[in-house]
Order: structure tokens, then sequence, then C-alpha cells
């Protein structure tokens, strides 16, 4: 068997084993894009950095029972809370790089909205552009640093856009997922958005590491066995 036949095999089979976990997981993401919907209404500068800061502890754990559950096969409530505690710094200093680059967005397109200066639509571009590429470096980022703890600052973001550049769709994936499924939610019911989260961190999760699985052939043996996982996780978390 192949190393990515074994990581989409342990995603459909760990997508079931531990469903409660996920739905649980998928809840927290939820109440905490609503928090951010009462408190910042629309899309505002604003808006996104609260959004960053109250989403990111929740999607971090969300990703890392994810990782959990390819790696080992196996998650709990515990291992929820030892990711929400071990990698919310980590997701922090990831998300709050986009989400800066986000807000700067936002606002030059508001100065070009009030002035229609062809001067000001420079930093619209070029705003949009680096936050387009930001953006989709950390979907990479983000399960590989919780995959690999020590992993961090400029490597981090390299690996990541090296990853994004060479398996673009697979990367582009989880963000596509997202987006139709708040699309859904807004046509049939907002309760669709409790199925959501799980999915996307699924298929997120199963993009890194059939890419990671494909640069280094030996990856999944060495990450997956028993002895491997159980270092892993000892020293990882």
């Amino acid at each position: 068997m192949s190393g990515t036949e074994l990581i989409l095999r342990r995603v459909s089979r760990g997508a079931w084993s531990g469903l409660p976990i996920l739905l649980f997981a998928s809840v927290a993401v939820c109440l905490a894009a609503a928090l951010v919907v009462v408190l910042t209404p629309g899309v505002t500068p604003v808006s996104v950095l609260v959004f960053a800061a109250l989403e990111t502890p929740w999607a971090v754990a969300l990703l890392a029972t994810v990782d959990d559950l390819i790696r080992m096969e196996d998650t709990s409530l515990a291992d929820w809370c030892r990711g929400l505690c071990c990698f919310t710094g980590f997701g922090y200093a990831v998300m709050a790089v986009p989400a800066v680059a986000v807000s700067l967005f936002l606002v030059a397109l508001e100065v070009w909205h009030q002035t229609h200066s062809v001067i000001a639509l420079g930093p619209v571009i070029v705003s949009a552009i680096v936050a387009t590429i930001l953006g989709t470096a950390s979907t990479a980022a983000l399960p590989l640093g919780i995959a690999h703890p020590q992993l961090r600052g400029q490597r981090l973001w390299i690996t990541g856009m090296h990853l994004v550049a060479r398996w673009p769709v697979r990367f582009l994936a989880a963000p596509a997922l997202l987006g139709f499924g708040v699309w859904v939610a807004t046509q049939v019911s907002a309760s669709v958005l409790l199925l959501v989260p799980a999915p996307v961190a699924l298929v997120l999760g199963a993009g890194f590491w059939t890419s990671a699985a494909e640069l280094d052939p030996s990856l999944p043996v060495r990450e997956f066995s028993p002895p491997a996982v159980k270092i892993h996780a000892q020293g990882g978390r």
C-alpha cells in the first residue's frame, strides 16, 4: 500500500471513529464564529482581526485532532484539550500574518472607494496579492506546524509555500469546501454550519499528509508506525 493510500484510508476511518470529538470541535469553532458576528458584524478590518483572535484557538485544536486521527487513528477529549493548550500560541503566530494582510487590504479598498484615485488603486492591488499569497500559504503552514512542532518561523512559511506551489489543488480544496459550506448554510439553514468545520479540517489534513508523503515516501512508515507515533506524541505534545 502506498503512503497516499494509507493516509486516505486513515482519514476515512478517522472521520468515523473520531466523529464525536470532531463534532464537538466543530461546535466550538462555530460558536466562536457566531460570537464574532455578534461583536463585529460585517466584513471590516476590525472584524477580520477579531475573527482571527477568537477563532484561531478552536481551529488549531480541530486541526490537531485531525492530525491525531491520521497519525494514531485515535483521539479523545483530552487530546483535543492538549492540542488547544499546545498549539494556540502557534496558531496566533501563523494566523496573525494573513489576518493583518487582509485587514490592510480592506483599509486600502475603503480608501480607494472614498477617493477613487488611481494612486490609491496601487495599494489595493499589492495588498490583495500579498493577502492571497499569505492566506493560501497558511493553509499549509497550520497542519505543517502541528505535525512538526520544531518547524517555526521563516522555515515554516517557506516550506508551506513550497507545498502549496507544488500541490495547489490539495490546499485550496479546504477553503473551497469552507466557502461551499457557508453558501449552503445561507441557502438552507445556519445549522448546516455545524457540519462544515470537521470535513474542512479532514480535507486539509489529508492534503498536507499526502503531499508530505509524496515528498518523502518513507514518511508514512516512519510517522505512523506505533513506536514513532508514541515518541512523536510525547515529544511534540
